[in-house]
């Protein structure tokens, strides 16, 4: 019986499989650190010139100040009513 050899043998594919983990485990981190990084200043510089088209279409779709003195007619095409509001629009709208 060889103890020696047995032991060497584990010992071998133990440092073969910490070798092969250590060459294949931190490069891959390394890359997808990398990776990450680039992607997340993309996505940032995508986002803030997003945010500045979205802020400028809210800018030009601002809605105008009222006159509190407009007319807003209702007609019937039935009938041919019609029922005016003036003086005091806002109090009808929510």
């Amino acid at each position: 019986m060889v103890v020696g050899g047995e032991f060497s043998k584990k010992h071998g594919l133990a440092e073969f499989v910490l070798y092969t983990t250590a060459i294949g485990f931190f490069p891959i981190t390394a890359v997808m650190n990398i990776s990450e990084y680039h992607l997340l200043k993309k996505n940032r510089n995508s986002a803030s010139r997003m945010n500045e088209y979205i802020d400028k279409q809210e800018e030009k779709q601002a809605e105008p100040a009222r006159d509190k003195t407009s007319t807003v007619v209702f007609s019937s095409d039935l009938t041919k009513d019609k029922i005016e509001l003036q003086d005091g629009i806002d109090d009808y709208i929510t």
